[in-house]
């Protein structure tokens, strides 16, 4: 319904979800609260914006090494994405993927805990990361198959003034599976989008080296200059901004409008 809707209401896209069977079905009751165990194993609980990590499915670098991933092969969610795409032979429709950063560290593993790790166990959690990729790839892959003109790749790196890690340590643990996945997109025939909140400026270069396509969002309040990034960039890479969320509810219409 809610693609129906962006497309009835002028969008120029149509997110298609994340084609995982079952990404989210175990739902159970705490007392008055609901929970939910995903994909992944960690427990959610249903309240709020975001369903919030209560008890992440891995707790040591023993469980990170042996995690099993979910099957990304199921054709159900695909054939949704073929359903719609033959209703609507003129949107352009994006599917959605992980990076090898952001959920591992916020979803699947405690964040301190997963940042020690790059620490400790660097080798474990290459290899974890490296096979995490992989499935993300073969799910971007069916995706562009079923339909799918974008993927919308998933992995936060910064936060307010500053990347959540050393932009050394990203280039060394992450950007390389960033880099994989985009080839592997384009290698399907679908333009890559990366989606990662907070201080993005000195990932720029990098996304650019990796022929990244699109970059969604570009946060003011975060640091960053939307300016000096298309001036330097724009030629080579498309800046996917949008309104400022977080200070959207407090504009009047007319701010809101020069926002945009």
């Amino acid at each position: 319904a809610n693609r129906e809707y962006a497309l009835d209401i002028g969008s120029d896209l149509a997110a298609m979800g994340i084609a995982i069977e079952d990404i989210g079905e175990k739902i159970s009751r705490d007392g008055e609260a609901l929970r939910i165990r995903d994909a992944f194993g960690s427990v959610r609980g249903m309240a709020g914006v975001y369903l919030e990590v209560l008890e992440p499915a891995v707790k040591s670098i023993e469980d990170l090494v042996e995690l099993p991933l979910p099957d990304v092969s199921g054709e159900g969610p695909y054939q949704e994405i073929r359903k719609f795409r033959a209703e609507h032979p003129q949107a352009c429709l994006y599917g959605e993927s992980f990076g090898a950063q952001d959920l591992p560290s916020t979803q699947i593993w405690e964040m301190s805990q997963f940042m020690l790790a790059l620490y400790d166990y660097p080798d474990e959690v290459k290899q974890f990361q490296s096979r995490f990729n992989e499935r993300m790839i073969a799910m971007s892959r069916k995706m562009v198959e079923a339909g799918a003109d974008v993927i919308m790749i998933y992995d936060d790196y910064g936060t307010t003034g500053a990347p959540l890690t050393s932009v050394e340590m990203w280039k060394e643990f992450t950007y390389p599976h960033l880099k994989r996945h985009i080839e592997a997109v384009h290698q399907a025939g679908a333009l890559a989008m990366l989606h990662s909140c907070g201080y993005q400026m000195p990932f720029l270069e990098y996304y650019v080296e990796a022929e990244l396509d699109i970059l969604q969002s570009l946060q003011p309040k975060a640091g960053n200059d939307f300016q000096t990034a298309h001036e330097k960039f724009g030629d080579r890479l498309t800046f996917c901004t949008g309104v400022d969320v977080q200070r959207g509810e407090m504009m009047t219409p007319e701010e809101l409008r020069d926002d945009i």
